[in-house]
């Protein structure tokens, strides 16, 4: 896990140079990377999905495990580790960026 990732107060915001196709299918999206350099899209589906949503909603890293948290009746501690790790994923392609946010 990054600094960024573990950084009390630290938000995530989708980058503007992302494209999302929602799957009709509730919870699956592809993400399409724009611009040069492209890398070839991700699919998200199930718990993946569900982090894609949540970062649209907004919050902290420890806001996002807990509402997932809550979403699939799990303690926030046994998924924190697995959402930052996807959390720095996303960000390390660029669909994702960190942000402050006052704590």
């Amino acid at each position: 896990m990054t600094a960024a990732t573990m950084e009390p107060g630290t938000g995530w915001v989708r980058s503007e140079n992302v494209a999302e196709v929602p799957s009709p299918d509730e919870g699956r999206y592809a993400v399409l990377p724009l611009g040069t350099g492209q890398q070839a899209p991700l699919i998200l589906v199930e718990t993946g999905g569900a982090v894609w949503e949540e970062i649209q909603a907004g919050g902290t890293t420890d806001e996002l495990v807990g509402r997932l948290a809550g979403r699939y009746n799990v303690a926030p501690e046994a998924i924190f580790e697995q959402v930052c790790a996807f959390l720095d994923e996303l960000a390390g392609r660029h669909l994702i960026f960190s942000v402050s946010r006052p704590v």
